[in-house]
């Protein structure tokens, strides 16, 4: 503030009215936009009824001083939900304005040791910290710079003692009586405490300033009377330059605390932001995690762009909003969501009530269809119902109980997934962390639990028919569809909206090669939990396992842990072993949470991805392309090493054939290491692993291509799954876009204008991911690539293209993308698709469709090789926010 001094009384006038504008502007932004949205009604209202809305009491009496203890009452309550650590974002919020805000004690201390009178008010460090801390630095700081111009001051040409021991105690004050009280209070994760204690944390933190002055002159007494010894004691006195060189150096230490601390919490924030795998951290957030929506309220529903959405309960019955979806020409207006009151969508996301509906007719005739009961049907069928409670709507699964993969015929011991506990869950309904592992993975049983109660607590049960297979899918003449069921011949179904929400795993797909004069007992990976017994009895001594997916390693490790015998067999003209990582990196990072962050999307080439400084850097530098490369070759190298590939033994022989990175490129998929002693038990067991073709069965043997045979007892087939669209005949699939299974038959000519767009989508990945574009050549590549009228052909990976031009509404296909976000994004594709059946969505032109089919693509067989040849593959490229406001979607 010093150059103000030389200002000249006419400057000074509109500059100190420019600050008064300032604060002015500041004061709107903050307590106007408080005030509107009721923060500082509820505020008030927690104060004065001594708990917050939850019901968690709120200490409202710490002096028994009216005026001291409301307003530190509020302050606690403004505080509390973002440092008691159950707001994540809230929390980052506030470290990383303090970040920005806290050295400004340290310029006031400086600013206040320059000065030869003294500052006061507003100027003063402790009444201004104070402010602050009540209204904030954006108004509070203005006001001191309109005060500091009407000063008159004055300088001596040297310092006096005094002013020298203020700069020199400022990092010390500002160390003990500004960072650590607010480390102490807005980190509590670091020590447990209960609310009432955190509570009185909050209270002694709240007039920080004051402590900060209380050390600054404790610490200036201290100097002085240390510099009068020294004085006393020195027979040369300092000269005013030498004087002035110290000030100048206490001063630059200040400054220097001040900024340590600042990128401190920035870093820290940053660094939290860019390596969370939780929405409500991430730059855009998706979701609230807990919601209740209770009779009686209205709610908002925020929706991002494309389909994400947020939401906040409300008890203003009357309060309307209007929401806003989409980006472009994909736009839906909903208005008046009262809960029953009817809006454009009918009537909106009413609550489940106990007691209500207690029958329910199986109608042959329905509103809606669901085909398959796992984490895509049960979410669509209950956002379906959320957004037409009367709907009579259908699901139909041919398991016995709910969950797909995750249903109870298909567990058995030891199965775990690959994600860890918090990552596997519908973002309104957390799981419960009974039964994880040790290492905090989830475990089958724990799966099929969630999705049960998940069916049970939405009223879903009694619409599923299990042990339901649909035989064939055709549409009607009428308009809708005409399903016909495997267990019941006479019956048909007919819906006018139909949902395939098959998944993956659904149909095994069993080797093409003659088992009939076998008599050893033969079974999918998909059979395992209900062969279990038969696998573990004492007769069966040696097995042979085909494949080499993931569901491979996990039978052997079973059947090793069972003391078996295995003879493994992987046939040389596949895409090979797959990459498995670790389950934690550098034995501290959970593998799956790491492929879940932001930063993971910047160093992982997507068509989702293709805008910003981060992605210019990393995918358009070479400096950057050189960075990820290193990246991928040191999760390939830790994978590798975990794995011990190269300790010589039989394990040498599973080492995936894409060298290098193998992590990155997946080209036979990837897995996690789920069980601790999972390789242990690889190098330890008695496996023959066997790089041949499987030629017949006959009988106990199993013949190979090279004319070796194999004795077995049992005889496990982890050879990957069929076509789980056979319910539609190749015609029907051909104009959906589905792909034709199975060996080439009778090919229709490819398209020539889809051969035109696939080219350009080609070259068009291949200028925006330039680190994809020359990808490492694959042993067996030819037996991989994938004819091009036997791609997909799905607009977002769910409306088919062809129906979308005439414009009928009546098919949607979900959970066809291999990702490591299943529920969430089953969330997601489940409620656009929904928007998209019930006309509530306004379609791009063909041309731009077409366009995003093609590129889709071409981006995943170029990055995922021979696993995006044959599925849309996409496991790290998750973007909580961005993938919601690019023209792309899921």
């Amino acid at each position: 503030m010093q150059q103000f001094s030389s200002l000249s009384p006419v400057l000074m006038a509109p500059l100190g009215s420019f600050f008064l504008i300032l604060a002015s502007l500041a004061a709107v932004l903050l307590w106007g936009v408080s005030l509107w949205n009721g923060t500082v009604a509820e505020l008030f209202a927690a104060v004065l009824r001594g708990h917050f809305e939850d019901g968690t009491p709120l200490r409202t009496r710490y002096t028994g001083i009216f005026l001291v203890d409301f307003p530190v009452s509020l302050l606690v309550a403004f505080f509390f939900y973002g440092t008691n650590g159950s707001d994540p974002g809230y929390q980052l919020f506030l470290i990383d304005a303090y970040s920005t805000l806290q050295p400004a004690f340290v310029w006031l201390y400086v600013e206040s040791a320059r000065m030869e009178s003294k500052p006061f008010l507003i100027a003063n460090p402790v009444v201004w910290g104070l402010l602050w801390q009540a209204f904030g630095g954006a108004i509070s700081l203005p006001l001191y710079f309109y005060h500091h111009l009407e000063w008159k001051r004055s300088r001596k040409s040297l310092p006096s003692p005094g002013e020298h021991a203020q700069l020199r105690a400022v990092p010390l004050s500002f160390i003990i009586g500004a960072v650590l009280p607010a480390v102490v209070g807005m980190l509590p994760m670091w020590m447990e405490r209960s609310a009432s204690t955190h509570q009185w944390v909050l209270a002694a933190w709240q007039p920080d300033p004051v402590w900060v002055s209380l050390v600054q002159h404790a610490a200036v007494a201290v100097l002085r009377c240390w510099g009068r010894l020294r004085s006393s004691s020195s027979s040369a006195p300092r000269t005013g330059v030498r004087r002035n060189a110290l000030l100048g150096g206490s001063a630059a230490m200040a400054y220097l605390t001040a900024a340590l601390s600042s990128a401190i919490g920035h870093v820290y924030v940053v660094a939290r932001v860019l390596a969370s795998n939780d929405c409500l951290v991430a730059f855009g957030r998706i979701h609230k995690q807990y919601i209740e929506i209770n009779e009686g309220e209205s709610f908002y529903l925020f929706f991002l762009e494309h389909a994400y959405l947020e939401l906040f309960t409300t008890p203003c019955a009357e309060q309307t909003i209007d929401l806003l979806l989409g980006n472009g020409k994909e736009k839906v207006s909903i208005r008046r969501l009262s809960v029953g009151d009817p809006g454009p969508l009918g009537p909106c996301w009413t609550p489940s009530r106990d007691g209500e509906l207690d029958t329910f007719a199986m109608a042959t005739s329905y509103d809606v269809a669901i085909i398959g009961a796992g984490w895509y049907g049960l979410v669509a069928a209950r956002t379906w119902l959320r957004l037409r409670p009367d709907a009579n709507l259908i699901i139909l699964d041919s398991d016995s109980t709910v969950g797909g993969v995750w249903s109870r015929d298909r567990l058995y011991p030891n199965l775990v997934a690959q994600v860890k506990l918090g990552l596997f869950n519908y973002t309104d309904t957390p799981m419960p962390p009974d039964g994880a592992t040790a290492n905090g993975l989830v475990t089958g049983p724990m799966i099929h639990g969630y999705l049960q109660r998940y069916a049970e607590e939405h009223d879903l049960l009694r619409r599923i028919r299990f042990n339901t297979f649909v035989e064939r899918a055709e549409p009607c003449a009428h308009g809708g569809w005409r399903l016909s069921l495997r267990d019941a011949p006479g019956e048909a179904v007919e819906t006018e909206k139909l949902m395939v929400a098959t998944g993956v795993t659904s149909i095994p797909n069993l080797p093409d090669c003659d088992r009939g004069a076998a008599t050893v007992p033969i079974i999918h990976s998909r059979d395992i939990g209900v062969s279990y017994d038969a696998l573990n009895a004492a007769a069966v001594r040696r097995v042979t396992v085909v494949g080499a997916a993931k569901s491979a390693y996990d039978a052997v490790y079973l059947l090793v842990s069972m003391g078996k015998e295995v003879d493994w067999i992987i046939r040389p003209d596949g895409a090979g072993p797959l990459a498995i990582l670790p389950a934690e990196l550098f034995g501290v990072f959970n593998s799956i949470a790491v492929a879940s962050t932001r930063l993971m999307t910047c160093l992982s080439p997507s068509v989702f991805n293709t805008t910003g400084p981060v992605y210019r850097f990393f995918q358009r530098t070479s400096v950057g392309r050189w960075v990820t490369g290193k990246f991928w070759d040191v999760v390939t190298s830790l994978s590798d090493s975990h794995a011990g590939y190269s300790q010589g033994d039989h394990v040498s022989r599973l080492r995936p054939e894409v060298d290098g990175k193998s992590v990155f490129w997946a080209n036979s998929g990837l897995g996690v290491v789920t069980l601790p002693d999972f390789w242990r038990r690889l190098h330890s067991g008695k496996i023959n692993v066997i790089r041949d073709n499987l030629d017949r069965i006959e009988e106990d043997q199993i013949v190979l291509k090279s004319g070796k045979k194999v004795a077995a007892d049992f005889a496990v087939m982890c050879t990957g799954w069929g076509d789980h669209f056979a319910m539609f005949d190749d015609a029907t699939k051909l104009q959906v876009g589905l792909p034709l299974f199975g060996p080439a038959k009778s090919r229709p000519p490819a398209d020539a204008e889809w051969d035109k767009l696939d080219r350009e989508a080609g070259r068009a990945v291949d200028a925006k991911l330039p680190f994809i574009a020359s990808p490492p050549g694959l042993k067996n590549a030819h037996t991989n690539q994938v004819q091009p009228n036997r791609r997909w052909r799905l607009y977002r990976r769910v409306v088919p293209l062809s129906h979308a031009v005439r414009g009928d509404r009546s098919l949607a296909i979900l959970g066809q993308i291999h990702t490591v976000q299943t529920p969430l994004v089953a969330e997601v594709q489940s409620f656009w698709a929904i928007l998209y059946l019930l006309g509530e969505l306004e379609l791009p032109d063909e041309d731009t469709m077409a366009r995003e089919i093609a590129e889709w693509n071409a981006w995943t067989r170029k990055r995922y090789l021979s696993q995006g040849q044959k599925f849309p593959y996409s496991l790290y490229d998750f973007l909580p926010a961005s993938i919601a406001r690019s023209p792309r979607g899921f």
